[in-house]
């Protein structure tokens, strides 16, 4: 046998360190629930195993048991594989093992004063993004380690519902994260075991949240605002322009010409535009984001309730309240309810929570909407409160929004995208068959405009994007009409002005079942998804298969139209309307203007609201006669796709 040379002291060095490591991630992580307990013994057993496997010094180590306790996926697709170090995962463990202690402390104590007062909100801000990033891991983690249900209803008992005697509850940042941790731990089962008592009081508290339309905002953004964000290009923040309700020299014109009747309501609508960011510690630095809204948390925790019981017949139902010892039933239940298994369906929500901080400046493009997310048959139902109670509410009675009397109607839409184009391919152009001579658009001013021509000496024409109109009016200009115009798509007509073309989404049908949008896996049910399905669209992908088409929100506008179902029939409280509405690019609201003939001419309707994670449409409705910068009679809704025969 030929003579071996010993080793160099500086490979047994790294030997040594390579099988600390290896037993070190192996007791840290042959336990998976909770922090990394098992390493404390080799780290106080000598001073040589201490210098190898300290935290300062073998930073990648942690990050290693990171990556095998939490999930790590998400951060990655929405921040990109450079920007997360081991450095960094390494931090994250050490922070998120101390928040998980602390929930446990503070579920085993039932009190949230058995620590820090300062830690209680930073506590908050990382489940929250635990949850959003959660694919499994942090799902176990939360759940089953730091008892999320429990912790959640712990600060709803102890932190809000005793204020609520005082009066409306301020809309605070901890406040919004707790109802929103609510909603996250919230499945079917849970429902079913709720005791009558604590329905009815969880219910007390979300109804001020839901129906107080002057308090609390469901919005990013005011809702009477199309265009944002105001100014796009550098991050300096420029002069406030003329309308924003703040600042010197500020001119509201609806205001000096409308005097206030006596039976109008005292309160105005708040429409003032405010930078909402907010910082949260995650990953060893600040990460500036967008506060979740509270009153959406709440609007999805208070349609759940509302749907536990089936509505019979067409005719409005009286909430009642939850009797003790009564069945439960969720054969009601259509929407769907959270679930941490896929951080995909959070995606566009954590877009919204990074883009939609500033409404004045931004250089971020928005991406809150996808092809055909909206387009099929959507079911639920709307609230509605007694109207001489709303107004006793708008006079300064807050106390009633917990007692009015409130009633809940079915909806049942079919809703068919149209998306707007500015840069027709060249097929579409040769073909003309967008001539402002048409038979079907005869009364119709230009709608194609001459600019010159192309390198191949073809005519150039380019296409005007629709105007934007009145809030009141879904944006859309006062008397426009949507009017079918070929087989691929639709025209927007208003009088005097081109009128617009818009194509008809026909892309792949959204599948709901399989869609990671909307994909629900309540705890302790069957994966409702196959191992081996691949999504037939990812996010922001283009349209279809060709480059000529480029999705891009902010240029690629959508209007909504529809109605009822063709296999609906109509009824005396629910006569034929039709829907047309648009969305706005910035935050992915969606408006639509709900149109039938009452006994007294039209009747209108306002829906303003959003797709929430897991494929809920939520918002609130409002009358379409009382001006936007007083409170109008409104209400809620909830939406969800009803699945495809």
């Amino acid at each position: 046998m030929p003579f071996a040379a010993p080793r160099s002291a500086l490979a047994r060095a790294l030997t040594l360190t390579e099988i600390l490591e290896a037993v070190a991630f192996y007791l840290c992580t042959s336990t998976f629930l909770g922090p990394p307990a098992a390493i404390v013994p080799l780290l106080v057993a000598s001073r040589e195993f201490n210098m190898r496997l300290s935290y300062p010094v073998n930073p990648t180590l942690y990050a290693r048991i990171f990556a095998a306790k939490f999930d790590v996926a998400a951060i990655i697709r929405r921040s990109g594989p450079g920007c997360i170090t081991a450095a960094c995962r390494a931090d994250e463990l050490r922070r998120r093992c101390s928040v998980l202690r602390r929930m446990r402390q503070i579920v085993n104590a039932q009190d949230f004063w058995s620590c820090e007062e300062d830690a209680v909100l930073a506590d908050l801000c990382s489940i929250y993004q635990m949850c959003l990033e959660s694919d499994g891991n942090n799902r176990q983690q939360l759940l089953e380690y730091g008892h999320l249900r429990q912790y959640a209803l712990l600060y709803v008992r102890k932190e809000m519902l005793p204020f609520l005697a005082r009066g409306l509850l301020s809309d605070t940042l901890e406040r919004a994260l707790a109802m929103w941790l609510l909603w996250f731990s919230t499945t079917k089962r849970d429902l079913l075991t709720e005791d009558a008592a604590t329905g009815n009081a969880i219910m007390a508290l979300l109804r001020p949240f839901v129906f107080a339309n002057f308090k609390y905002d469901p919005f990013y953004a005011p809702w009477t605002y199309f265009r944002l964000p105001l100014y796009r290009g550098p991050t300096a923040v420029p002069p406030l322009p003329q309308h924003i309700t703040h600042g010197p020299r500020i001119i509201i014109p609806a205001l000096q010409t409308h005097q206030l009747q006596p039976s109008e309501s005292p309160h105005h609508t708040d429409l003032q535009l405010r930078d909402r960011t907010q910082y949260m510690w995650a990953y060893n630095r600040k990460m500036p984001f967008c506060p979740p809204l509270l009153a959406q948390a709440a609007l999805l925790l208070f349609s759940m309730r509302i749907q536990r019981g089936p509505l019979v017949g067409e005719r409005p139902e009286i909430l009642p309240p939850l009797q003790a010892g009564a069945p439960a039933i969720l054969h009601g239940v259509k929407m769907r309810t959270a679930h941490l298994t896929d951080s995909r369906a959070y995606d566009r929500h954590c877009y919204r929570a990074a883009t939609c901080i500033n409404p004045f400046s931004s250089e971020v493009p928005p991406r809150c909407t996808e092809p055909g997310m909206l387009s099929g048959v959507w079911e639920g139902r709307s609230v509605i409160l007694d109207l001489g109670q709303y107004r006793r509410i708008l006079a300064g009675e807050t106390a009633l929004l917990s007692t009015a009397m409130a009633a809940q109607q079915p909806v049942l839409w079919s809703i068919t995208e149209h998306h707007f184009h500015p840069a027709p391919s060249r097929a579409d152009k040769s073909a003309h068959p967008y001539s402002p001579h048409s038979d079907i658009l005869e009364d119709v001013s230009g709608y194609w405009t001459l600019d010159g021509e192309d390198e191949h000496g073809d005519a150039e024409w380019i296409q005007t994007s629709l105007k934007e109109g009145p809030a009141l009016n879904a944006y859309f200009p006062l008397g426009s009409r949507v009017v079918p115009f070929d087989k691929e798509g639709v025209a927007v007509t208003v009088p005097g002005q081109p009128s617009v073309y818009y194509k008809t989404w026909n892309g792949p049908e959204w599948e709901d079942a399989k869609d990671h949008f909307a994909f629900e896996k309540d705890e302790g049910g069957e994966d409702k998804m196959n191992e081996g399905w691949v999504p037939k669209r990812a996010p922001y992908d283009p349209i279809d298969d060709s480059n000529e088409d480029e999705w891009d929100q902010e240029l690629n506008d959508i209007i909504l139209t529809g109605g009822p179902p063709e296999s609906h029939h109509s009824s005396t409280w629910d006569p034929p309307f039709t829907l047309m509405g648009r969305i706005r690019s910035w935050d992915g609201m969606i408006i639509i203007l709900r149109e039938s003939d009452g006994p007294m001419g039209k009747v209108r309707w306002l829906f303003r609201g959003y797709l929430t994670p897991c494929g809920n449409w939520i918002g609130r409705w409002r009358e379409t006669g009382t001006p936007e910068y007083l409170c109008g009679y409104e209400g809620t809704f909830c939406l969800t796709r009803k699945p495809s025969a």
